[in-house]
């Protein structure tokens, strides 16, 4: 990851938030809709970043594929000089699935609301060097506008609540303690899972339990009946 957070003094995980909802978008055409509706160019900490969402959102608009080579054509010269191949694939490869896309969104847009509220104390004592009362009067309309393009405080968090939920979504189990466990009701959707455990030990019946939960307990995915596939190398 670029260095150039470090000496911003920007925190690392605010770095890897913003790459991975720039990665997921080249990654999954849908996702790019997502990181555009949801985020601005202003969310974002670093230069090269906004360079990059710039790029996304110029194929977004061309019905363009995000794509590694269409995101660097469609570099503006300002974001030639902060983003080459490397950077977008390092950014690709920082986002961990880009079916997650709505949690790496909400919190590129909480992380920009911590920051300007941050920076609140400091832009209203600037206003105290203003002389002139109608100059001040917009600085002030400014700041207020700055931070009401955010929503409320409390909409940002349930948002990201809502955007989360609906990003995780798990295939439950039979099994309350391993759903809540996970973090996700079950096992994550479109997701590979790996059951691994010594012969012997069950995970062909704890696979099969799953799958007749899953086919059992359809209805509340208000979708039709899912099928599954069992393929097995031992029998």
């Amino acid at each position: 990851m670029s260095a150039e957070y470090l000496e911003l003094g920007i925190d690392r995980a605010v770095m890897e938030a913003e790459m991975s909802a720039l990665g997921a978008a080249m990654l999954r055409p849908d996702s790019l809709e997502t990181v555009i509706i949801d985020t601005k160019e202003a969310d974002y900490s670093l230069a090269s970043h906004k360079a990059i969402y710039r790029s996304l959102k110029a194929c977004y608009t061309d019905f363009r594929k995000a794509d590694l080579i269409s995101v660097r054509d469609m570099l503006d010269e300002e974001g030639r000089k902060y983003v080459t191949s490397d950077l977008l694939i390092q950014a690709m490869d920082t986002c961990p699935s880009a079916i997650n896309v709505a949690m790496y969104t909400a919190s590129v847009t909480r992380n920009a609301l911590k920051r300007a509220l941050a920076a609140l104390p400091a832009r209203f004592a600037s206003l105290r060097d203003i002389e002139d009362p109608e100059d001040a009067r917009r600085a002030l309309l400014g700041i207020v506008g700055d931070i009401s393009e955010f929503g409320t405080t409390a909409s940002i968090y349930t948002d990201t609540s809502e955007n989360v939920q609906s990003a995780y979504r798990g295939v439950p189990s039979p099994w309350k303690l391993l759903d809540e466990a996970s973090g996700v009701g079950g096992l994550p959707l479109e997701e590979l899972t790996l059951v691994e455990a010594a012969t012997g030990t069950g995970k062909t019946l704890i696979l099969c339990q799953i799958a007749e939960a899953l086919i059992e307990d359809f209805d509340q995915f208000d979708e039709a009946a899912p099928r599954v596939l069992y393929i097995s190398l031992e029998m």
